[in-house]
Order: C-alpha cells, then structure tokens, then sequence
C-alpha cells in the first residue's frame, strides 16, 4: 500500500489536510502505525473523538486546537506539547492545516512550528471521493459515499529546520499551502475522472 511507503520512509510525521477534506483521512493509517489525531475539546468534537478511537487513532483533545497559530492561549500551548510529545515518541500526528474563523485554505503558521520544534516533517495529503456530500459549511466539508471511486494524493514532505527565522517559518508555510493545493487539486482530477 502507497501509505505503507510513506509511513516506511519518514514516520513519525505530521500528516496534514484541508479541514473540509479530514473525514476520510484516519482510513489511509496502516493498522499497524501508531497516529494521534488533533480534536478540539469542545464538547460539539466529543463524537469525532470517539469515532477516531474506534478506528484505532489515539486523540489529543486541546482548547485552542481550532488555531495552532495561538499556542500560548487557553490550552492550546498544552495541545502542542502533546503532539511534540507523541512524535518525540514515534507517533505520527495528524491536523488540519486550516482553522475556523475565515482561514479556509490557509495553512496555519501552527503547523509548521510544530514541525521546526519536532525536527519531523510535513506531509501534505489529499482524500476524494467521486461520490460525495459537499456540505454548505465554511469549509464545504466533503463526505465519501460508499462505491465510489477515491483518490488519496501524497504531497512532496516539507521539513523546517531548527533554527528557521520568522520569514523562512512564513517560506515554509507557504510551501506547505501550494503542495497541499496541489495535492488537493490532483485528488479531485483523478477522482472525477478530470484530465491530469
């Protein structure tokens, strides 16, 4: 299996999508592979969480998880910690790259300091269904359906090093956002069957 690779050549990572495209995520981690998955601790992700455990994902819940980029607020520092942690641990860490509050499509800075304090890397990952609900949220979440035909896209890894100042932060950032964009674009081509 295509993950099998991936998890063979660079776990633990961090694995990151669009928020509107995370549903199906948790189905590519080969069962033998450890994953801990960012879920907020609001109440309303209560059955995200256990969904997620059920598929064998372990869950870091973290106030603040709707935005990485503010680590030291409410909880969040704590949820960053936590994925450091599991990391640090061999646990690859799955989040998505953007967060509530307009950032649709935007990669959180979060993410990739996540990365320059961990030393692991960033794989961008793109999951589609030819057969989906697209929901009229802020971040049109696409739901699979079953028989349908699914792509999942592998983006190029982007590391950070340590020592990365806040302008090569935002360079990597940015690298992240146009891999994950075409990663995404290239699910959806394959998918509906489109020229790629």
């Amino acid at each position: 299996r295509p993950s099998e690779a991936l998890f063979t050549e660079f776990a633990p990572f961090i694995a990151t999508t669009w928020h509107g495209l995370a549903y199906m995520l948790p189905l590519i981690r080969p069962a033998s592979r450890p994953v801990d998955v960012l879920v907020s601790s609001d109440r309303e992700a209560d059955k995200i969480a256990a969904m997620l455990v059920r598929l064998g994902c372990g869950v870091i819940r973290a106030a603040g998880a709707g935005d990485p980029s503010h680590i030291s607020k409410s909880g969040g520092a704590a949820g960053f910690r936590s994925m450091q942690s599991a990391l640090e641990q061999g646990r690859t860490v799955a989040l998505t790259a953007d967060f509530l509050g307009g950032s649709r499509r935007s990669v959180s800075p979060g993410v990739v300091a996540l990365a320059k304090a961990s030393g692991r890397p960033i794989i961008p990952i793109a999951f589609v269904s030819s057969r989906r609900i697209e929901k009229a949220t802020w971040d049109r979440t696409s739901i699979a359906l079953p028989f349908g035909r699914t792509a999942c896209v592998f983006g190029d890894a982007v590391t950070v090093p340590a020592d990365a100042d806040e302008a090569l932060l935002e360079g990597k950032r940015g690298e992240v956002e146009a891999k994950l964009n075409a990663a995404t674009a290239r699910a959806y081509n394959i998918a509906d069957r489109r020229r790629v």
